[in-house]
This record gives structure tokens, C-alpha cells and sequence, in this order.
């Protein structure tokens, strides 16, 4: 469901305050420009919120989404709870704000958390931002895989946003979106459940016995999903709205 677009002026002013310090200058008038045109302001200031934790945005990653926010909070309550130390998964995992932001709030729950990411841009950003966040080289490890290629541990939790655009369903992503974020973030092939397909079917043997999967989906994949959890033989699963009152995350166990 498409979010409302955010007023020009509400955008100028929060550029303004992020990046000029409320200062007016040449610098401030090429930037509205440049979002004029359409570039995400997140892109121009540098950096987002996630979780309400700063995520740095320089080797420009998918933007953190206030969808997968609202979720993720959601997901990681079952992480209060924990009593024996996690190990946690975030794959897919682009700027790194999901696990950060596990990182930053649980810092007791979890013992180490890994970070997955195919492109190495990405992985330098993920390392600046877990610096940025004050967070111990001795809790996280950053590995460049191509999904599970180079992942060799077991987690308790996987957190996953697999690309999931289809060719059909490309419609519906704003014109900047396409234009200036990471098209590998976005599309999953022609059904749009390519990387969901091959994370399904690995994902288990990542699992520790009592681990959970918290995936996210586009809605309209509900169905396809639910018979993909199906057939890679996952004993439970439950699906859950989103902040839109949509079924677009999903929590798998083995």
C-alpha cells in the first residue's frame, strides 16, 4: 500500500535542520533541486532513522523502510524474553539497520549477530554503521554471501526483507524508488519470489531447533509463500499484518 507523499515544503524544511544546521545557502538551494527531481531525501541529508538509531547512507543501500520498522519491532519482543544468549542472523541485510537496531536494543539478549550481504559497498556501509551506533567489533561479524553461500553457523533468529518486487507488481514502486535506490534491493525476478524461493529452502538448515524465521513479503504473495513454507517442510508458520492491516511478514519455524 502506498505511502503519502511527503509535502516539498515539510521535505526542504527537514533538509534544512539535517543537513544545513536551519542555515540557508547555495549548497541548501542545489539540494532542493535535487529533490525536486525526485532523489529521496534520505540520500541527500546521508543518513536515516531506523528504530531510532542513525543509519548512514553513503554507499547508498535500499533506504530503512517504516514498514520493515514497524515489524521488526514487533518480531524482536520475543527477544526480551530470551534468558540463554542468541546468536541472530540478518541477511539480506543492505545498510544493516535491522540488525543494528537488534544490536542496540537487546545488548544483552544477543551474544553475536551476523550480517549478510551480497555487495560489498553494502558491507563497507554496514561496518561505518555499526561504528556509528558504538557497537563492539565483538558482537557482530559482517560476511559477503549471496544469501547462504558463505554463511556456516546456526542462529535462533534469521531476520530476512528478500527482495520481492515482481515484473507485474513494479508498478506499484514510486518513480524515485526505481530511479535512485538499488534496483537488486527491490526486484525478485518475474513472480517476484526468486529470493524468497532460495532463502526458503536453505533457511532451515541455518535454524537452530527452537529457531524462528521473521520474513518479510508483499502481501499479494501471501499465498504463494504459505505453499513455499509448505513444501521446504517448516512445521509452523503464522502470517501477520503489517502496519497497514495487510498479511506482509511472516514468522516460520522449523
Amino acid at each position: 500500500m502506498p505511502i503519502k507523499q511527503v509535502p516539498l515544503s515539510v521535505l526542504k524544511r527537514r533538509l534544512l535542520k539535517g543537513k544545513y544546521g536551519g542555515i540557508v545557502s547555495s549548497k541548501f538551494n542545489d539540494d532542493c533541486k535535487r529533490i525536486q527531481k525526485g532523489e529521496p531525501i534520505e540520500y541527500i541529508v546521508g543518513s536515516e532513522k531506523f528504530c531510532g538509531y542513525p543509519i548512514g547512507l553513503s554507499y547508498r543501500p535500499f533506504i530503512p523502510s517504516p514498514h520493515t520498522e514497524w515489524w521488526v519491532k514487533r518480531a524482536a519482543k520475543r527477544i526480551a524474553k530470551e534468558t540463554v544468549p542468541l546468536c541472530v542472523l540478518d541477511i539480506f541485510s543492505g545498510s544493516g539497520c535491522i540488525g543494528i537496531a537488534l544490536l542496540k536494543t537487546y545488548p544483552k539478549q544477543i551474544a553475536h549477530l551476523d550480517f549478510a550481504e551480497k555487495y560489498k559497498d553494502f558491507c563497507n556501509q554496514i561496518g561505518l554503521n555499526c561504528r556509528k551506533n558504538k557497537i563492539s567489533s565483538s558482537k557482530y561479524t559482517i560476511i559477503q554471501s549471496n544469501i547462504f553461500k558463505k554463511v556456516v553457523k546456526t542462529y535462533d533468529y534469521i531476520f530476512a526483507v528478500p527482495p520481492y518486487v515482481s515484473k507485474i507488481n513494479i508498478r506499484f514502486v514510486s518513480k524515485s524508488a526505481l530511479t535512485y535506490q538499488p534496483k537488486a534491493a527491490l526486484l525478485g525476478g518475474s513472480d517476484g519470489l526468486f529470493y524468497i524461493r532460495v532463502f526458503l529452502k536453505q533457511a532451515g538448515k541455518y535454524l537452530t531447533k527452537k529457531g524462528i524465521i521473521f520474513m518479510e513479503y508483499e502481501p499479494r504473495q501471501r499465498s504463494a509463500v504459505d505453499i513455499l513454507i509448505k513444501r521446504f517442510g517448516y512445521t509452523k508458520h503464522i502470517f501477520h499484518k503489517d502496519m497497514f492491516g495487510m498479511y506482509g511478514w511472516v514468522e516460520i519455524h522449523l
